[in-house]
């Protein structure tokens, strides 16, 4: 029973310091998102949350598991605003590449650079404003563009390194599908096959 209790009183002072953390997070600076009548949008606690942990030495990364329209998006640039990250990486499906612009723009109008990535090239290491956070925007299917490149010579492998990023966001991971292919013996490679659809063409670097 001593350990039981012992346990309990653990997890529950773990809790509350999380809790306390996140209640205690402070609106960062540039925060524009408003609603219908103009009244600034009050931070959700798990938006709180996601960035208080990843603000603890400790935390090497987390996963958001939240339902569709909780605020995922808002929760990320909230973290990289409050960790003042000079650059973020967001890997997601091209469905949703002009959806993160957008909403960057929404959630904190004027703060970031946002380039949307359609196709891999030395653009990705270009800077329009240096006084800026940067936003990155790439979407899966250029990742399979890589397979056949060693990756610290590929495009993403020279903006890793010399951009380093300080988050990256991995968004709808469900989009990701393997494919497995046999090759003439039988045996069986497993590839990730990026989301294929009507927006996964090849294009230029936007910027916003």
């Amino acid at each position: 029973i001593q350990h039981e209790d012992s346990y309990v009183q653990r997890t529950r002072e773990s809790f509350l310091v999380e809790y306390d953390a996140a209640k205690a997070l402070p609106v960062p600076g540039g925060y524009s998102f408003r609603d219908q009548d103009g009244q600034p949008v009050e931070l959700r606690l798990m938006q709180r949350f996601v960035a208080s942990r990843l603000a603890e030495e400790s935390c090497r990364g987390l996963g958001n598991w939240s339902v569709t329209g909780t605020g995922k998006t808002l929760s990320a640039f909230l973290a990289a605003r409050h960790l003042e990250v000079d650059v973020t990486l967001v890997l997601c499906p091209a469905s949703v590449q002009r959806q993160w612009a957008d909403k960057a723009e929404e959630y904190f109008k004027g703060v970031y650079e946002v380039r949307v990535v359609e196709r891999l090239n030395e653009k990705m290491l270009e800077r329009k404003d240096p006084d800026k956070p940067l936003v990155v925007v790439v979407h899966y299917n250029q990742l399979s563009t890589m397979k056949d490149v060693v990756f610290e010579e590929s495009c993403m492998g020279k903006f890793i390194d010399q951009m380093k990023p300080g988050l990256i966001v991995i968004d709808e991971l469900h989009a990701l599908k393997v494919r497995r292919q046999a090759d003439t013996r039988g045996n069986v490679e497993e590839n990730p096959s990026p989301d294929v659809g009507p927006d996964a063409t090849d294009g230029e670097v936007k910027e916003m």
